[in-house]
């Protein structure tokens, strides 16, 4: 197993935690279900957009970065 850290960060916070995986695919499916949490999170206690980037380290080198978003808006009809 190898020691990936796992950050999630937008304008209003930062999430850091360092994740056990067995390759970079489990550790990039971890931290996407973190980002999807928090920002489920937070859509469903009001806000109506919530963005924020993610990075994945290891051996303090960037594996990977990218960008999640998650929205609702009432339909009219």
């Amino acid at each position: 197993m190898e020691t990936y850290q796992v950050r999630v960060v937008n304008s209003d916070f930062e999430s850091s935690n360092h994740v056990e995986a067995a390759n970079f695919g489990e550790a990039r499916r971890h931290a996407l279900r973190a980002v999807l949490d928090i920002g489920a999170d937070e859509v469903c206690n009001g806000k109506t957009f919530f963005g924020a980037e993610v990075i994945v380290e290891r051996d303090g080198e960037v594996e990977e970065r990218f960008l999640v978003g998650i929205g609702q808006s009432p339909l009219k009809g």
